[in-house]
């Protein structure tokens, strides 16, 4: 029998075919594997999270019951998305579920920290060395291996926390000029079975209709005040009912916003100061500014990202300049005007000074320029609409956020302002407190 060309003969005499009998096959290159298409469960179950259970943690209950709504412990294929401003304790709740689900004893628990590349293949290669994957890995084979190995197990729960730049997992484009790899999308290496959970937590409202579905977002807001009140007590180390008088007044200067509120109870015990003498240093001006800068030691963040109040929403800025200058632009305008009545047309004027600004412009910014560059800011929180009975929009702003913004400006150059007169804008660095400053005091007065 004459083989074909290319291929080989393999004698199988004495076998059951009988004598004489020839099989044609091809050359064969690499390896053969023959088994089932997918990897058999894993029986061992492997928990990975980079902190220890928030005993001090106050419940959110309403969150909780939506959280448990959108990912129940039953069987299937869940994911979910905690969005909000920085601050506003997304990471505590996800820990919180994580160890709900720790509780199950047969369920893994993975935590990854999606702040960037970088965070994301440190974390997978953790959880890799305790999954038992070949520590010779690296890059996307890593990735890969991790990810068939997570989805072996017979349940199992993923943490992707701080998901801000949600580029890094295919959604939007990637910034003109960044060195980032325009085809890099970390979403593909994501597990995803019918019997496993991922959620994510972002400062981007945008998160959810891209990575979880529309209604699979949980929004984070600030406390109630009763949830505030409990958390103050108990960075005081003081029972509830025993709060002194003021403590709600400090409360609403501190927006009922978690992370003020933490650092504001740990700096009170650490100083043993009651909250009258708290709240009397943080509205003197001098030291506001000292006192929000605070950044304590937390065993439930990373030691080498800042929790102060007033560094916290840095990232969040940072990314909105990367994708749109003329939110940015809005963002360090509208910082220096009131904050809970902040008109449309002033918006509109903010963005097409940008236009003017720029050499590069054409123009006058469009109304879907202002609207796009408004809609950013609103998704990372930083602006929210107030509808008028007339139907106008209007905005307001996060006052600690505004403080935030005008502390930066200031330490990031001298005011270079002359009293009685508005600065130039069009002369002399386009940064700093006495440019942006400027542009508002301009926009106010009328002057375009």
């Amino acid at each position: 029998m004459m083989a074909a060309p290319g291929h080989e003969q393999r004698d199988v005499s004495h076998s059951q075919f009988g004598d004489n009998t020839f099989i044609n096959q091809g050359n064969v290159h690499g390896n053969v594997y023959y088994g089932l298409p997918h990897p058999p469960v894993r029986a061992e179950v492997i928990r990975v999270l980079p902190y220890p259970r928030n005993e001090d943690l106050v419940h959110r209950q309403d969150i909780i019951n939506r959280l448990d709504e959108l990912l129940p412990q039953t069987r299937g294929s869940h994911s979910a998305a905690l969005w909000g401003l920085g601050g506003s304790g997304k990471t505590q709740i996800a820990l919180d579920y994580a160890y709900r689900r720790c509780d199950d004893d047969g369920c893994c628990v993975f935590w990854v920290h999606a702040d960037n590349e970088a965070t994301f293949l440190a974390d997978y290669k953790t959880i890799g060395k305790k999954l038992g994957v070949d520590a010779r890995l690296d890059g996307s084979d890593l990735l890969d291996a991790v990810r068939i190995e997570i989805e072996a197990r017979s349940k199992w729960v993923m943490i992707l926390d701080n998901a801000d730049d949600l580029r890094l997992f295919g959604v939007g484009q990637q910034a003109k000029g960044e060195g980032a790899n325009k085809n890099q999308n970390l979403h593909r290496y994501i597990p995803c079975t019918s019997q496993g959970i991922v959620l994510w937590t972002s400062r981007d409202a945008h998160v959810a209709g891209t990575l979880v579905g529309p209604r699979r977002g949980i929004e984070v807001r600030s406390m109630a005040m009763g949830e505030a009140m409990t958390l103050l007590a108990r960075m005081r180390d003081e029972p509830s009912t025993s709060l002194e008088a003021g403590s709600d007044t400090l409360l609403e200067e501190l927006q009922c916003l978690p992370l003020a509120i933490s650092q504001a109870g740990v700096y009170m015990r650490h100083m043993s100061m009651t909250v009258g003498q708290y709240l009397d240093l943080l509205r003197q001006g001098a030291t506001r500014c000292k006192m929000l800068k605070v950044s304590t030691v937390d065993r439930y963040r990373r030691p080498e990202v800042s929790n102060s109040v007033l560094e916290t929403w840095r990232i969040s800025t940072e990314r909105i300049r990367v994708e749109s200058e003329i939110s940015y632009q809005m963002l360090h305008v509208v910082a220096y005007v009131d904050s809970q009545d902040i008109p449309y047309d002033l918006m509109a004027v903010a963005a097409s000074r940008y236009h003017v600004d720029d050499e590069n412009s054409t123009g006058q910014a469009t109304e879907l320029e202002v609207l796009e560059a408004i809609a950013r800011l609103k998704e990372f929180s930083f602006l929210s609409l107030r509808q008028t009975e007339n139907g106008g929009r209007r905005y307001e702003m996060h006052k600690l956020v505004q403080e935030a913004v005008q502390y930066w400006l200031k330490v990031s150059g001298p005011m270079e302002t002359i009293v009685g007169k508005t600065p130039e804008v069009g002369s002399g660095p386009r940064t700093g407190e006495a440019y942006y400053s400027g542009i508002a005091l301009q926009i106010a007065s009328g002057q375009k």
